[in-house]
């Protein structure tokens, strides 16, 4: 018989070696102090499956504030799923996820979303009752097909960490799309500044002190780069943005950009025409409502947030909010 309980101070060294063993790779300390001990939004919500001294298995979900309709929300993004080798078919994923959801449940949170791979969007879907939200395609320029973007009108900036005007940007644009995580100046350091595995680009388009977007870029493989993160006034501004990240990813010598852009955007129409194209790798987007009660209709006509979060089209969502890139 398994003992299934919480987290505990003191478990990271058996949650550290466990990776190693599920994963064939270490988890560096300092990237998980970062990631689940330093999170602006709070601590995570794990549970553990001992075997005596053995750690068996492990689930854990991040917090995570979201906007849906005009209001805010906790909410968590699932993270970490690892089963010791000599403990797989015991199905202690489902287990010790149904423990994570039911305190989410209890803490009024409103959903957990993440971005299962090939192996596990079967099992999240059928034994965890997910909802399949999107097929996430890579959107895709290739800098050598052509098709250059404009001369841009303003030069974007790099900058070292976000300040108090990047939470009065996140205020201006909350309600752009009906569904984003909530992107403070706070978040946006740990994200992007205090990684320590990523090194990060940061850019922002800035008018006489206002800043009116900004863009999170990194190196990829194969020579090509990511735009992680976008977030803008209005899409002539994000079209600036990405114009000064697809300069920026040339002088690194990558020879094209990858990104993530909801298809039903006028942006997105707009880089079709200068040579963005969908492409892989493809991800799953999905998620669970964990709140205890139905959320209130919103005056939208788009029904209650429970609805609206599993309608891809009201999403502003970017690489950057999957725990991957």
């Amino acid at each position: 018989m398994l003992d299934l309980r919480p987290f505990q101070p003191g478990d990271e060294t058996a949650i550290i070696d466990l990776f190693s063993k599920a994963f064939k790779r270490p988890l560096p300390e300092g990237f998980w102090q970062w990631r689940f001990g330093h999170n602006p939004n709070g601590q995570p919500i794990t549970e553990l499956a001992w075997d005596g001294d053995v750690l068996a298995g492990h689930y854990t979900v991040s917090p995570i504030q979201m906007r849906v309709n005009g209001v805010d929300y906790d909410a968590a993004l699932s993270g970490t799923t690892m089963t010791h080798p000599n403990y797989q078919g015991l199905k202690l994923f489902p287990i010790l996820s149904e423990r994570v959801y039911g305190r989410m449940t209890e803490a009024g949170m409103l959903m957990v979303m993440g971005f299962p791979n090939n192996f596990s969007h079967r099992i999240i879907v059928r034994d965890i009752a997910w909802t399949d939200i999107h097929e996430m395609p890579t959107f895709r320029k290739d800098f050598d097909d052509g098709r250059a973007l404009p001369t841009p009108s303003f030069t974007v900036q790099p900058i070292e960490q976000f300040d108090a005007r990047f939470d009065a940007l996140w205020e201006r644009v909350k309600d752009q799309s009906p569904v984003m995580v909530k992107r403070t100046a706070a978040y946006l350091n740990w994200r992007y500044v205090s990684n320590p595995t990523f090194s990060y680009t940061r850019l922002a388009l800035i008018q006489n002190e206002d800043v009116l977007g900004y863009a999170v870029c990194k190196p990829y493989q194969q020579g090509l780069a990511d735009l992680v993160d976008l977030l803008a006034v209005d899409d002539k501004a994000a079209l600036e943005l990405v114009i000064g990240v697809v300069n920026w990813a040339k002088g690194q010598g990558a020879s094209g950009l990858n990104m993530w852009l909801n298809y039903t955007t006028p942006l997105h129409r707009t880089l079709e025409g200068f040579g963005f194209r969908n492409a892989e790798p493809i991800t799953y987007f999905g998620g669970r409502i964990t709140s205890p009660r139905p959320p209130t209709p919103s005056p939208s006509g788009r029904g209650g947030a429970d609805s609206t979060v599993f309608n891809f089209r009201y999403w502003h969502l970017m690489m950057g909010d999957s725990d991957v890139y």
